[in-house]
């Protein structure tokens, strides 16, 4: 059984947030405070590993063999507890993506009026984003469009129910049964993620969006 995948941009997993880690973006912008959007992000990525820990756990409970019918209950209980804080980790992560999307366009576009792109369906079908949108968009797009698709069959997908019943052979996983527009005609997709690509994934993208961001705090600094 894997162990629980932790993502530790802001620091090690259980450690108090130290502001070292934090990027020092303008707090008083047309937009409010941005400092605040990072320490926010950084409050859920703990979140996120919080329920990281739980899922990891409970699933190694659950795939244990036992002939004890009293943990026998507790295992087929836990089933879908599971497939719920894996959701929430879907979302939380989704959530994530699209508050650094709308956060680097409004930083690569000097606070326009008007946020164009601010989540991962604009940024994967916008034309004209920007070099530094456009990087992470070429790089993630494949991730960006398997979360996208994931998250909006929990939301919306009238067939989703059946897939709550399913669970990862070896590792937790996102297991979504899609239906677009809740139209038959347009046929069902199902889709099967490990948590852990999800998480490495959105670190990955965490990372460099961090990075991204970190020019434009520099260059607030030296201006």
């Amino acid at each position: 059984m894997k162990e629980p995948y932790y993502i530790e941009v802001f620091g090690k997993y259980g450690e108090a947030l130290n502001a070292k880690n934090l990027i020092p973006l303008p707090t008083d912008t047309s937009y409010g405070n941005l400092l605040l959007k990072i320490v926010n992000l950084a409050n859920t990525v703990d979140f996120i590993n919080h329920k990281s820990e739980y899922i990891y756990k409970t699933f190694k409970k659950v795939r244990t063999e036992t002939t004890d019918p009293i943990e026998l209950l507790k295992n087929s209980t836990n089933i879908h507890l599971l497939s719920r804080e894996i959701e929430t980790v879907v979302y939380f992560t989704r959530r994530s993506i699209d508050e650094l999307i709308s956060l680097i366009y409004v930083l690569e576009n000097d606070y326009p009026p008007k946020i164009k792109v601010d989540d991962i369906w604009k940024l994967l079908n916008y034309k004209k984003v920007k070099s530094k949108l456009g990087f992470l968009k070429e790089k993630y797009s494949e991730f960006l469009l398997r979360l996208n698709n994931s998250s909006n069959a929990y939301k919306h997908s009238f067939l989703n129910n059946e897939a709550y019943l399913l669970m990862g052979r070896d590792e937790p996983c996102v297991l979504v049964l899609g239906l677009k527009g809740n139209n038959l005609e347009n046929g069902y997709e199902f889709d099967s993620i490990s948590l852990k690509e999800i998480l490495s994934s959105f670190e990955s993208f965490l990372v460099d969006s961090l990075g991204i961001l970190k020019e434009y705090s520099n260059s607030k600094e030296e201006s």
